[in-house]
């Protein structure tokens, strides 16, 4: 049976140009025609056509998909910009021209803050935190939501966020030891220097207005000022 006896088969039930005629693949399939249509509105009804007899055994229309079938076809459409013609492919012009200059933007940014200190200094973390639940919480719903349906952007997503959080934890953790032994050192340096007796440590330990550190033993007032010290350690104090 030729294509043209086919094709009138197929518009009789419904499906006019554009069109496109799939051959069967094998001696029990049918002839396939489909609508090409891929600008608003859509036309992607598509028949199956016997050979033999050329009547329509089966038919599908484009209003009949799901709702999630629907957006991903219309999504593709639009992210080629075929979807809206011209209109369509200005607009993504003008979007992957914004995204260039973002990133542009961005690196001259980074560039700025490693100025005159630290080549490239991050921005402090936890700035995340600062936002506003409304906002945030509105964000990351949306970011998680996109990043499910498009697993190509949530699943490097994720990795990341899991990096920056291990990655965050390590650097929180050499920063307590840092600060830490420093004290320490500095501590150690004021008491050498001042020929300062155990008893002047005691004097900070003591202090009811800051705990046993550097700052705390700069900071924390004479002997014969601070209350809780008066007695205890004056005459270790004088001594020295």
């Amino acid at each position: 049976m030729g294509l043209d006896t086919i094709l009138a088969a197929a518009r009789a039930r419904g499906p006019g140009n554009p069109v496109e005629i799939v051959p069967p693949a094998d001696a029990n399939s049918a002839y396939v025609v489909r609508q090409v249509q891929r600008s608003w509105p859509e036309k992607q009804d598509a028949v199956a056509v016997d050979p033999a007899t050329g009547k329509v055994t089966d038919e599908l229309r484009f209003a009949d998909y799901p709702l999630l079938a629907k957006l991903t076809r219309w999504g593709i459409d639009l992210h080629t910009g075929v979807l809206f013609g011209l209109v369509n492919q200005l607009a993504l012009m003008l979007l992957a021209g914004s995204l260039i200059l973002l990133i542009v933007w961005g690196y001259r940014m980074w560039w700025q803050r490693g100025r005159g200190s630290s080549f490239g200094r991050p921005i402090p973390r936890g700035a995340w935190a600062q936002m506003s639940p409304l906002l945030l919480v509105p964000c990351l719903a949306a970011i998680a939501v996109l990043g499910y349906f498009i697993p190509l952007l949530g699943i490097p997503l994720a990795g990341f966020i899991a990096v920056d959080v291990v990655l965050g934890e390590i650097a929180h953790r050499r920063g307590v030891g840092r600060t830490r032994s420093s004290g320490a050192r500095e501590g150690a340096r004021f008491l050498t220097r001042n020929r300062a007796p155990v008893s002047a440590l005691f004097v900070a330990q003591t202090c009811s207005k800051s705990p046993a550190s550097a700052e705390a033993i700069r900071r924390c007032e004479p002997a014969s000022s601070c209350r809780p010290c008066r007695s205890s350690v004056r005459p270790s104090i004088s001594r020295a």
